[in-house]
């Protein structure tokens, strides 16, 4: 452990208490450790107890910093010889450099964060080696390459992997939909090509999928509608055509929907949104899309709801006010009747929202 602190910058961590200065490791800052049969391990009272292990090792937002060549030695030691370790929470610190395949070993792990640190270089392939895994953070580095997705594919017990933020580039694998663990799956904010899988419908364990601001084309494959615990679809600022499949009607759970800063035309179904078919829809974004009709009302009556037809459709209704409305008019009764009458074409059923 005193590799660990003094690799990492240990004298400069935000907080550091009882590193190196306690005998008992379980009581140092960011360790939890458990007794007999997993209970948790509560200082002073470890009479009774034949056995006491480290389980958790928690430094995120510590201001950790330094290579990886260490750290990887660190972090293997931690999953080998100590047994009971499940958990590895490093996020949000400044350690940099590539991921160390010699970190990765076969091991209890369940729980591995390294988001937001300056990581770089591919996701190596052996990561696979941990086939615990359950949950798997990266996002937030400068990491690059393509997705090991048949290495991902054969740790059958993911349930969450966020990868956001980086350069990873390639496509979402087709195979993507043998994850049939998988819960949430993050690859928003990365340089992903090609067409989002048919097969994604086949994870029917999916709630989160986000695949914004990527290079991705092609239409919404019918097939998320049958992802009937999804709470979460976003897949703005890609290169997406055609309409919004009137299936996501069926999507009893969704919450969260955002198809803002695509190519998507057609009309919005008219039912989305309603109370009995998308209940628990409170935030959408549906703007600077090609869409055409009127907006259904329920969706204007959602607590976070963002949408516009084009901007240059409203470019061309301020350009025909314009001989009313002026930033030269001081008058504030005036002000208020221009406005109104600007809310009242706003109200037509091209589908604009009211402005306040």
């Amino acid at each position: 452990m005193s590799v660990l602190y003094f690799s990492t910058g240990g004298p400069e961590w935000t907080v550091r208490r009882r590193w190196l200065s306690h005998p008992d490791v379980c009581t140092w800052y960011g360790i939890d450790c458990t007794v007999d049969e997993g209970m948790p391990y509560v200082p002073g009272e470890e009479k009774g107890f034949s056995t006491r292990a480290i389980a958790k090792v928690r430094l995120q937002y510590n201001n950790l910093s330094g290579g990886t060549t260490l750290f990887g030695h660190v972090a293997r030691y931690l999953c080998s010889e100590a047994e009971d370790v499940w958990m590895l929470d490093f996020g949000n610190n400044e350690l940099q450099g590539t991921i160390p395949l010699h970190m990765f070993v076969e091991s209890g792990l369940n729980y591995l964060n390294l988001r937001a640190n300056r990581l770089s270089g591919p996701l190596p392939e052996a990561i696979g080696r941990v086939t615990g895994l359950r949950e798997i953070s990266f996002s937030d580095n400068m990491l690059t390459g393509e997705v090991p997705w048949r290495t991902i594919l054969s740790m059958e017990f993911v349930r969450a992997l966020w990868l956001s933020n980086n350069h990873f580039v390639g496509t979402v694998s087709a195979e993507v939909g043998q994850m049939q663990n998988l819960n949430y799956l993050y690859l928003d904010m990365n340089d992903l090509e090609g067409t989002i899988p048919p097969e994604i419908g086949e994870v029917s364990t999916l709630k989160h999928l986000a695949l914004d601001e990527n290079l991705l084309t092609g239409t919404i494959p019918n097939s998320v509608a049958r992802l009937s615990l999804l709470e979460h679809f976003t897949i703005s600022s890609n290169r997406i055509v055609g309409t919004i499949p009137n299936e996501f009607t069926g999507l009893h759970e969704l919450f969260v929907l955002n198809l803002s800063h695509n190519d998507i035309t057609g009309t919005i179904p008219r039912d989305l949104g309603g109370p009995e078919h998308n209940p628990y829809l409170q935030d959408v974004h549906l703007y600077d899309m090609e869409t055409v009709g009127p907006i259904p009302e329920h969706l204007r009556e959602l607590p976070f709801v963002k949408f516009q037809r084009s901007l240059r459709m409203l470019f061309v209704t301020m350009e025909a006010m314009h001989q009313e409305y002026s930033p030269a008019v001081k008058n504030r009764e005036e002000d208020a009747e221009i406005l109104k009458k600007l809310n009242d074409l706003l109200a037509q059923p091209n589908g604009f929202p009211r402005i306040e």
